[in-house]
């Protein structure tokens, strides 16, 4: 079957109005069935053409007879013709409604181009801005950890110097409200004082004597002597005479008639001479007493009876943990005074102990060792079979002794304990007996600039990726020009020790013979003891220095 109108014979189009006959399916323009400017009247799916009908209606087979009798030829070229204006008028239309709407689909795209561009650089700009937070990102946590660094740096060198100045002081003591005269002799006074306390002072106990500048030099207050004593035994037994004195004579405390000054009578004061850190401490203590309304107040070591408070150790463990958090190696040392806990090993480890016992304390301390990642490392009990000095620290190369010797009598409540510690160090040992060094004013320049100019720099740095690669290869090549043409000569170490001595077990030796010799010269117990445990030290350490033996594991006891 055709698309051809069994009426005009033209095409019938799938954009055409159409209509198919139900009985022989032959197709014609619904504008062919009726005559020109009639409306057809039809059914689609009940029409039937005329030739089917005049079939049906005559029930004989004539053959196919002329369609659409009542219609002429001349209507149908008319008909065709109509037909082809309305196409042309069609396609005209559609052409200037679709080329209107194309120009402003076009318009429409040109702001869409500008609405890219605009993105395209607003995207740039984003990327430029994320790429310089980025760097200014780095540069932050960087000065962060200089910051820290430094920070670091400047606690070590405060807490160094602190304990400089506390051990230069270890034999002064200061007199407060000493009247100051033009004739005065402060050793004289001292000397006084020493007799009224039960102190003589034998000629070369007094090192120096000298009066210091006062804060405020609007007050009247006299300037307050600095006495410097030959030995601190000396310096602690005059101090103690004087609290004796203080406390034996409440009535008249050690004043200006003991001095012989004549007047009213004046309290003179003797006091350690602190350094700054614990003026301030001792400073702030003060004025919190007086807020407080306390009349007494002490500032020294503390010690916490027994029975231990929830509230007084979880106060004491938010302070520690501040500390132990800035740390990464923390050893823990001191009389906690909690016999009610018992502690046991932990399982599979013989070094670390956990508490066992339930209480709040108990449990309080377990969770304190938990978030700080402390162990427990001491497992000796005292005279009553409690642990009651406790070892904590978050390392593992720990272990806690009993020691064979004591710096003061044995208590049966806190036996003797050695401490070892040990770690691992890479000692910087002493130069070499003969050096090769160069001698840069003997040298030729003008070679120098001619090897350096023979450089073809762009060459060796055409691989060259980062700025680092192309500063390493320039000093490289800065080296061997400088190997090449600076002639060199022979220099000799002078030093006493091998080669093989580090500065550490130097610095070690040093501090060995100064306590040797305040040994021999004060016959003092405690440096006698402190003298042997440097030298066993130093021994250890010699021991491991070798020459064969740069890595060397360095034990540290404390006792």
């Amino acid at each position: 079957m055709t698309n051809e109108c069994c009426a005009c014979n033209a095409s019938v189009l799938v954009t055409q109005k159409r209509i198919k006959c139900v009985k022989c399916q032959a197709q014609y323009h619904l504008e062919c069935i009726t005559s020109f400017g009639n409306k057809p009247i039809v059914t689609r799916g009940q029409w039937t053409c005329p030739n089917c009908h005049n079939n049906n209606r005559n029930n004989i087979n004539k053959g196919p007879s002329p369609p659409l009798a009542n219609t002429s030829k001349d209507n149908f070229d008319n008909h065709s013709d109509w037909l082809a204006a309305i196409r042309n008028e069609v396609k005209e239309v559609l052409s200037q409604t679709v080329s209107l709407e194309l120009k402003s689909i076009r318009e429409e795209l040109t702001g869409l181009q500008s609405i890219k561009q605009s993105l395209e650089y607003l995207s740039s700009h984003f990327d430029s801005i994320k790429q310089e937070l980025e760097e200014a990102k780095k540069e932050i946590t960087s000065l962060k950890k200089d910051n820290y660094d430094l920070r670091q740096v400047l606690n070590s060198q405060n807490n160094t110097i602190n304990n400089l100045e506390r051990e230069i002081r270890a034999t002064n003591l200061e007199l407060h409200c000493v009247p100051e005269h033009r004739s005065e002799n402060l050793v004289t006074t001292i000397e006084q004082i020493g007799r009224v306390i039960n102190v003589p002072l034998t000629e070369g106990a007094i090192s120096k004597c000298t009066r210091i500048a006062k804060i405020n030099k609007e007050t009247s207050r006299p300037r307050s002597v600095l006495v410097k004593f030959s030995n601190p035994l000396l310096r602690d037994s005059f101090l103690a005479g004087v609290i004796k004195f203080n406390k034996s004579n409440p009535d008249s405390k050690l004043n200006t008639s003991h001095l012989g000054i004549s007047g009213d009578k004046k309290p003179v004061y003797i006091s350690e001479h602190l350094t700054s850190t614990a003026k301030d401490i001792y400073a702030a203590t003060r004025i919190f007493a007086k807020e407080k309304q306390y009349r007494f107040v002490w500032s020294r070591n503390v010690y916490i009876p027994s029975p231990l408070k929830c509230d007084v150790l979880e106060g004491y463990i938010n302070n520690v943990e501040k500390i132990i958090n800035e740390q990464s190696c923390t050893i823990l040392i001191g009389d906690f005074n909690i016999p009610a806990i018992h502690w046991t090993y932990k399982e599979f480890n013989h070094k670390k102990l956990t508490p066992d016992n339930n209480s709040t304390v108990g449990a309080l301390i377990n969770d304190f060792m938990a978030v700080t990642n402390l162990s427990q490392h001491n497992g000796i009990c005292n005279s009553y079979g409690k642990i009651l000095d406790l070892v904590f620290s978050n390392c593992n190369n720990i272990s806690t002794e009993y020691s064979s010797f004591s710096a003061c009598p044995i208590d049966k409540y806190h036996p003797p304990l050695e401490i070892n510690y040990e770690t691992y160090c890479k000692d910087t040992l002493l130069s070499p007996s003969t050096m090769v060094k160069y001698k840069f004013i003997s040298a030729d320049y003008n070679i120098i600039n001619a090897k350096l100019a023979e450089l073809n720099w762009e060459q060796l740095f055409q691989n060259c990726v980062n700025v680092n690669e192309m500063t390493e290869i320039f000093y490289n090549e800065i080296r061997k020009v400088i190997e090449r043409c600076i002639p060199k000569r022979s220099v000799r170490n002078k030093t006493f020790y091998p080669v093989w001595y580090s500065n550490s077990l130097i610095k070690r030796l040093a501090e060995k013979n100064k306590y040797r010799i305040r040994c021999k010269k004060y016959k003092n117990p405690l440096d006698e003891i402190e003298f042997k445990l440097l030298r066993d030290r130093f021994r250890e350490l010699r021991g491991q220095n070798a020459w064969w033996k740069p890595w060397g594991a360095v034990c540290f006891k404390v006792t």
